[in-house]
Order: structure tokens, then C-alpha cells, then sequence
């Protein structure tokens, strides 16, 4: 994997997330934003939520991991108050279930207190009960 490639890719990204959110609370009047990826999504969501916890008030990600080189002591510090939904079937074989324990595990001992690991048996895919379980949480 190219690092600036990626580097250049997630900047991009993380440009038209922001970019998007803006736009939306020019519009409208909205109480919370929240990030949500599934996948490679999830990877990126975890970078860019917690990179930038002021602009989110929670991240759901599911079926993806926590790449954890690009993010600091100081980030985890400062995100630590953000509510967080880990959601992974445990018999993913794209991306494994050890990644979505692993994040957990990580997330855990930097002291996030708002965290939530939702296992399902299932493949690489949402839960079917997930997106009441994600509403459930925003309330």
C-alpha cells in the first residue's frame, strides 16, 4: 500500500465529509452529526471522528478496523468523550471480527466511556438489528 496514495485519498475524503457537513448545518437545523462507515468506510471513520472529535458527536462503524499508526495518545485524549458503536459479525471474512474486539480493546483502555461492541452472527454486512440498536444509542 502506497502511503501517499493513501494519504492523498484520505485527505480527499476527509475534505468532502467535512465539506458535506458543513453544507448540511447550513441548511438545516441539526442537533447532532454523527459518522457512520461500513467497511473501508469504517477505517477512515474511525481516522477522521477521532482526529476531529469536535465536529462529530458519535462514529458507528461497522465491519472495519481502527488503523491505529495515523491516530496519537493526544487524539484518543481528546476524542475520549465521544459515543462510539463497534459493529462486526463474528464471522466476517473480509475484514475479521478480531479487528472490530481490537478496536474495542484500544478504545477501552484510552478511556473512552461511550463505547459499544454489537457482535452479530453474520458475514461482512450491517446487522440486520443495527440500525434501531444505532438509533436506540443517538436518543
Amino acid at each position: 500500500m502506497d502511503s501517499e496514495v493513501f494519504n492523498q485519498a484520505f485527505l480527499k475524503l476527509d475534505d468532502y465529509i467535512t465539506d458535506l457537513r458543513d453544507f448540511l448545518h447550513s441548511k438545516y437545523k441539526i442537533e447532532q452529526t454523527w459518522l457512520m462507515g461500513f467497511s473501508q468506510g469504517a477505517y477512515n471513520g474511525y481516522i477522521l471522528a477521532l482526529k476531529n472529535p469536535d465536529d462529530f458527536d458519535g462514529l458507528i462503524a461497522c465491519g472495519g478496523g481502527l488503523v491505529t499508526d495515523v491516530l496519537t495518545p493526544k487524539d484518543y485524549k481528546k476524542a475520549k468523550d465521544m459515543k462510539i458503536i463497534i459493529s462486526h459479525g463474528t464471522s466476517d471474512k473480509v475484514v475479521a471480527y478480531e479487528e472490530a474486539s481490537k478496536a474495542y480493546t484500544i478504545l477501552d483502555k484510552a478511556g473512552f466511556k461511550n463505547l459499544r461492541l454489537d457482535q452479530f452472527e453474520g458475514a461482512h454486512t450491517v446487522s440486520p438489528n443495527a440500525f434501531k440498536l444505532f438509533l436506540d444509542w443517538i436518543k
